[in-house]
């Protein structure tokens, strides 16, 4: 008996140009706001979640050697 496996279609989804420069022009003139908002959700998370700020300190260490690594490693081939 073969079994055939499902396929997998992955579909890929890009903003157009006006879709970049309206999500652009928006953020720009809502600065204030936006920023507002990220406040009140960490806020919001720092209180539900006790270690969230360990968490988000331990991803933001954990990109930073990631990218340093990758860094390091090209200005070696580079040489």
């Amino acid at each position: 008996m073969n079994q055939t496996e499902p396929k997998i279609i992955y579909v890929y989804s890009s903003y157009t140009d006006a879709q970049k420069r309206a999500i652009k022009k928006y953020a720009d003139n809502n600065r204030d706001k936006i920023n507002q908002h990220m406040k009140n959700y960490y806020d919001k998370q720092k209180k539900n979640d006790p270690d969230f700020l360990e968490k988000r300190r331990a991803a933001s260490k954990k990109a930073y050697y990631k990218k340093k690594k990758a860094l390091l490693e090209n200005k070696e081939k580079s040489i």
